[in-house]
Parts: C-alpha cells; sequence; structure tokens
C-alpha cells in the first residue's frame, strides 16, 4: 500500500477516538473532509510524533459520520470538536444522564473500516 505525499495544511474536525492525543476522526484538507486515522499505536509506548494517514470518504459515509457525530454533540457533547485555531473546548460535556441516548444506539452500529483503502496521504501531530 502506498502511504501517499506527505500533506501539509491539515486541520482537525473532530475526534473519534482519542488517548493521550487523536486516534481517529475527520479532518479536512484542499477543500474536502477526510477520514484521518494514526498509522500505528500502542498505548503503552505511545509515540512522541504522530504520524496519520487521510482516506476519502463516499458521499453516503461523509454522510453518516457527520449524522452520528451530530448526535454525539446533543447527547455526550462537543469537547472532541476542534476550532479553527486547532483547540477543542473541553467545558462542552452534557450531563452523563444524556449519554445513554447516544451510546445505546451507537454501540449497535458496525464501526466503519476506512483503512483497508489506499490513503490519499499522510501528516503528523
Amino acid at each position: 500500500m502506498s502511504n501517499g505525499p506527505r500533506l501539509e495544511d491539515v486541520v482537525l474536525l473532530w475526534v473519534y477516538d482519542y488517548w493521550d492525543g487523536p486516534l481517529a476522526g475527520l479532518a479536512h484538507h484542499a477543500g474536502r473532509d477526510y477520514w484521518f486515522e494514526i498509522e500505528a499505536f500502542d498505548s503503552d509506548d505511545p509515540p512522541i510524533e504522530r504520524h496519520y494517514f487521510l482516506f476519502e470518504l463516499t458521499d453516503q459515509e461523509l454522510a453518516d459520520e457527520k449524522e452520528w457525530h451530530h448526535r454525539f454533540q446533543q447527547h455526550v457533547g462537543t469537547h472532541t470538536d476542534y476550532d479553527t485555531t486547532g483547540r477543542r473546548d473541553l467545558s462542552g460535556l452534557r450531563p452523563v444522564s444524556e449519554w445513554p441516548k447516544f451510546y445505546d444506539e451507537f454501540e449497535k452500529r458496525p464501526r466503519p473500516c476506512y483503512t483497508s483503502r489506499a490513503p490519499v496521504g499522510w501528516f503528523t501531530l
């Protein structure tokens, strides 16, 4: 699998998975939204510099991810969203009593695997 070119100006939009830093989520690059995912990760030995790949999504996949993220924002919070400066506002959590309204349905969703396709390119954080 080709890793593609190194990409500049990748902007994180939100994080889907996080462990002492982003692992996967949605990013924006060159006028399009892409799925991003870390190259490799070991929670016992996290990398100092993290390498990520961008993967194209179909229109339907992107719509699905945005819909699930909207539900997450409504019932869990906006603490995984990045602003235009690359910062997250960790104060955007909803009450814990609201969380099951998202997670009860989300846990039934098969997790899509976008990493089986060739990446558009890679970037670092």
